[in-house]
């Protein structure tokens, strides 16, 4: 049976058939393909170039890193630096004066008589900062870690123990003064006390003999300490920067002054 709509719909709107020949369909084909490829290549440059933006990020977040560390193991090490100077500035006086002291053949308790008090000690104990030791914690060093601050703590007892000498020694010197005859020809002072202040002179000299004594002992343990750390220190940071020509501490040591020192003592 004839469907007549159907028959009447297709005599006014014929189908419309188009030949594409085959070199057309194939630059079809190809244009459609070269721009899949265009965009893939057009990707993977795209990510190389965001994959280098991200390295170079990443070295430059790392140089900041490590130019951070080192400026942190400089601060760590200056200040080590100047607490070792200052045991070894303390410990050198006091060496120098028990020199004098066993070459005029005093007697030790009358050492005091030849360290004279000290002047310039007024400046700041050096103190570390947590983050003067990032670079050693990093490198799993906590052990100089801790015997830097332990010898911080060691050298503000020190400093204090000399400037509390040092203001005792002053004070006998203002309590003697108007008996002292000084003796340039042989460097020995000689004082006539009076016997109302016998006493009094005695217990005073006992109290600086006792730390003028307790601070040579504390020194003669600190100041090979602080030599020891500053090389300890300086080998750490070296190898933990990869870095030989990084910075070197150098501390003072008075082995020869204070063997020699030590026979005032005997």
């Amino acid at each position: 049976m004839i469907d007549l709509g159907k028959e009447i719909h297709l005599s006014l709107n014929p189908p419309i058939f188009i030949e594409i020949p085959n070199s057309d369909y194939a630059t079809l084909l190809s244009g459609f393909g070269g721009a899949v490829l265009g965009a893939l290549i057009g990707a993977v440059v795209s990510l190389h170039l965001a994959k280098k933006a991200n390295d170079l990020q990443l070295k430059r977040d790392a140089d900041e890193r490590i130019l951070q560390e080192k400026a942190s193991a400089l601060r760590a090490m200056l200040k080590l630096q100047e607490i070792a100077n200052g045991l070894y500035t303390t410990s050198k006086y006091i060496a120098d004066a028990k020199e004098t002291a066993n070459r005029l053949g005093a007697l030790p308790s009358a050492l005091f008589q030849f360290v004279k008090p000290a002047v310039g000690l007024s400046r700041p104990i050096p103190t570390f900062d947590s983050s003067d030791f990032a670079p050693f914690i990093n490198a799993k060093r906590a052990d100089v870690v801790d015997r830097a601050n332990m010898l911080s703590l060691r050298y503000d007892a020190n400093s204090t123990t000399f400037k509390e000498y040092s203001a005792a020694h002053v004070e006998l010197q203002k309590l003697m003064s108007s008996f002292m005859d000084p003796n340039p020809e042989n460097e020995h002072t000689q004082i006539a006390i009076p016997e109302h202040l016998i006493g009094e002179y005695k217990v005073r000299s006992l109290h600086l003999s006792d730390m003028l004594a307790q601070l040579d002992k504390f020194l003669a343990v600190d100041l090979p300490e602080a030599a020891s750390l500053c090389e300890d220190i300086s080998a750490i940071a070296k190898e933990y920067f990869n870095d030989s020509s990084f910075f070197t501490l150098h501390a003072h040591t008075i082995s020869n002054a204070r063997g020699t020192a030590e026979n005032a003592d005997k």
